[in-house]
């Protein structure tokens, strides 16, 4: 079983006491929270994505229940029942402060043009809006790409993860430093894709099909183990960079210290712990002043 397996009319959502939206569905060994994580229901901890930007999941239909490498876009794609236009639909935040939820996404299509024998440099964006006439959850037309608000909601509080050293991952598992040069190699990967599903369709083998996608796809060196992994993959190019630490936006709750919390950088631990420090104080000077009075 696969991402594919989620079924949109089973999602659930709730509302956490900070305002967060949480996504679950029953397949799913998550949940999806509306600031970019994901927590594992099993232990109750959030989970930490791998290089390639993938969190370990498990399918519940899965008899065998594997570990499925899936991106958070995947994940929100299919538990919305966004339906992706190609591979190149892409989707921003509006307001980078309310999440992945309905009415605060903006589409875009990012086309990457092709001069022979080599790679037009120039990217195109044309932004459209999403419909939000609809209720419904599966209303929302559009393809999910990772990411990149990189504002997080912490107990109450914003913080905007510092990230650096940016490498994008397409479908074939090849990396590169920036994002057009991956668009380009996934059109070709795609079509690399379609050529070989008709080969499998048609059960002339895997490594007959995987001799065909390497006609459309030309790397000097493969990176993936299995080429089935390749075929079920649906994520597009992931974007991944180390967010090894956090800076506080302002907040009233800083306090005293609001100087020295927005000069600072945080390791995530470090920034946890201190919107816990900060609600406790903010809630002591309450008491103190209502007892003062």
């Amino acid at each position: 079983m696969s991402v594919s397996s989620i079924k949109p009319e089973n999602t659930v959502s709730r509302i956490t006491e900070d305002g967060i939206t949480v996504y679950s569905n029953p397949v799913l060994s998550v949940e999806v929270y509306s600031n970019g994580f994901v927590k594992q229901i099993s232990n109750n901890k959030f989970l930490q994505p791998n290089a390639k930007g993938l969190y370990s999941v498990k399918y519940k239909d899965d008899p065998n229940q594997y570990n499925n490498p899936t991106s958070f876009a995947s994940l929100i794609i299919h538990l919305l029942g966004i339906e992706r236009e190609n591979r190149l639909t892409s989707i921003k935040l509006k307001d980078p402060s309310k999440g992945y939820i309905k009415g605060n996404i903006e589409t875009y299509q990012r086309t990457v043009g092709r001069t022979k024998g080599s790679v037009n440099k120039k990217s195109t964006l044309r932004l459209k809006r999403t419909n939000h006439n609809s209720d419904s959850i599966k209303s929302i037309p559009v393809a999910l790409h990772e990411a990149e608000t990189n504002i997080i909601h912490l107990n109450g509080f914003q913080l905007r993860a510092r990230k650096a050293n940016l490498t994008y991952y397409t479908e074939d598992g090849q990396s590169f430093s920036n994002r057009i040069d991956a668009d380009a190699h996934q059109l070709l990967v795609d079509k690399g894709k379609e050529a070989a599903l008709l080969v499998v369709n048609a059960k002339a083998g895997y490594a007959l099909a995987e001799s065909v996608f390497e006609t459309q796809v030309s790397v000097t060196q493969k990176k993936y183990a299995n080429f089935k992994d390749v075929l079920n993959c649906d994520d597009g190019v992931v974007e991944r960079g180390k967010s090894d630490t956090f800076a506080f936006l302002d907040n009233p709750k800083l306090g005293d210290f609001r100087k020295d919390i927005l000069a600072k950088e945080f390791y995530y631990d470090e920034a946890v712990k201190m919107t816990k420090l900060l609600n406790t104080l903010d809630e002591t000077q309450l008491e103190i002043l209502s007892i003062l009075n």
